[in-house]
C-alpha cells in the first residue's frame, strides 16, 4: 500500500493509497451456504482463529472462539447458532442498542466491530490484517504483496506450517520483482519447507490458499479542502479484459 500519493486541487489536496485485497484475510471467506463444503469452513475458522491469537495482545482462546463462530453466524443465511460459541440475532437484540445479525456477506470491514467478542481494542489490532471482498467468499493470498510487517498472516493462512520466523524470513528475502507462479515461489526454502509439513487431513494442504496474482484492489483517499476532510473508499475488480468499480463509499477516518 505504501504511504500513498498527494494530488493538489484548488483549495486543498487529495491523498490516497492502493491496497491489494489479496494481501489480507477476507472475512467473507467464512460465508458458506447450507450445501457448501463444511471442511473448507473448518479450515477458514481455524485460520481466522490462529490470526486472532497471533496479532491480538492477551486474547484468550475462548474470546477467539466466540469471535470466529460469531463471524460465521453473521455470514450464514440462517438464524441457527453454529459451533459451540456462535451468536445470532437473539444475542444482539438483547443489547442496550439492539440490532439483527446480517445473515449475509460483510459489506464493509467495519461491520466486524458489531460481532460478539470484538472490542474496540481487538478491532484496532486485527484491522490491518483483514479485509472484505464484496459478495466473494474466496481466499487467495498473494505472496508477492503481503506486507513484510505481517508474517502472522502467512503463519495463519498456512495453519502454522510456516511459523512466524520462517514467514518473516520469506517476506524479507522474497524476490524483489515477485514470483510468476506458485511453483516458482515454492523454490524459496521457507515455502518449500512449509509445503512438506503435514496438517490435519481434514483441513487441506498448507499452501492451498496462496497465489501470486491479484484482481481485487482498494483505494483509500482523503479529500481535504480547507479545514474539511472526507475519507472515501473504492474497491476495484481488475482483469485483463476490464476494470470495474465494485464498491464506493465513505472510508474509515
Amino acid at each position: 500500500a505504501g504511504d500513498g500519493m498527494v494530488f493538489p486541487v484548488e483549495g486543498g489536496a487529495i491523498q490516497g493509497k492502493i491496497k491489494d485485497l489479496h494481501s489480507c484475510f477476507n472475512l467473507n471467506s467464512l460465508a458458506f451456504g447450507a450445501n457448501e463444503d463444511d471442511a473448507l469452513l473448518l479450515r477458514r475458522k481455524a485460520q481466522l482463529r490462529q490470526l486472532l491469537l497471533a496479532v491480538v495482545d492477551d486474547i484468550d482462546t475462548y474470546t477467539a472462539d466466540v469471535i470466529v463462530d460469531s463471524v460465521a453466524d453473521w455470514l450464514d443465511e440462517d438464524s441457527d447458532i453454529g459451533g459451540s460459541y456462535g451468536s445470532e440475532s437473539v444475542d444482539y437484540l438483547s443489547l442496550p442498542f439492539p440490532y439483527n445479525a446480517a445473515n449475509a456477506y460483510f459489506a464493509h470491514v467495519s461491520e466486524l466491530r458489531l460481532i460478539r467478542g470484538v472490542s474496540a481494542t481487538i478491532y484496532q489490532q486485527i484491522r490491518p490484517y483483514v479485509c472484505v471482498l464484496p459478495r466473494d467468499n474466496s481466499l487467495r493470498i498473494n505472496v508477492n504483496t503481503v506486507s513484510r510487517e505481517q508474517p502472522e498472516l502467512l503463519e495463519a493462512v498456512t495453519l502454522g506450517a510456516m511459523n512466524r520466523a520462517d514467514a518473516a524470513s520469506f517476506l524479507a528475502t522474497r524476490r524483489q520483482d515477485g514470483y510468476d507462479s506458485l511453483d516458482d515461489a515454492r523454490n524459496h526454502g521457507a515455502l518449500s519447507d512449509a509445503a512438506g509439513r503435514e496438517l490435519d487431513p481434514n483441513l487441506g494442504g498448507p499452501l492451498d490458499d496462496l497465489d501470486v496474482t491479484s484482481k481485487y484492489f482498494q483505494i483509500n483517499a482523503t479529500i481535504g479542502v480547507g479545514d474539511f476532510t472526507l475519507p472515501v473508499e473504492s474497491q476495484l475488480l481488475i482483469t485483463r479484459s476490464a476494470t470495474a468499480v465494485i464498491y464506493r463509499g465513505l472510508g474509515e477516518p
